[in-house]
């Protein structure tokens, strides 16, 4: 279950989380892990909300969905 989605679009990385291949928060996990590692180098991120991520990653999506319409 551990697909390098580096550089794979957004529709494959939802298609490899509706099949089970991977998860949303093995996704953002790696995705924080490449700003960590390259953002040193390129400077381009101000705020990188880490723990919001995360959670927002381990959320189902019904639960987001109230939260987006009730913002």
């Amino acid at each position: 279950m551990s697909t390098d989605h580096s550089w794979s679009t957004a529709g494959e990385i939802a298609d490899a989380v509706r099949s089970g291949e991977t998860t949303a928060t093995a996704i953002v996990e790696r995705c924080l892990s490449v700003i960590s590692t390259r953002d040193r180098t390129l400077n381009a991120f101000t705020d990188v909300t880490r723990d919001r991520a995360v959670v927002w990653s381990r959320t189902d999506r019904a639960s987001r969905l109230v939260v987006e319409y009730a913002t």
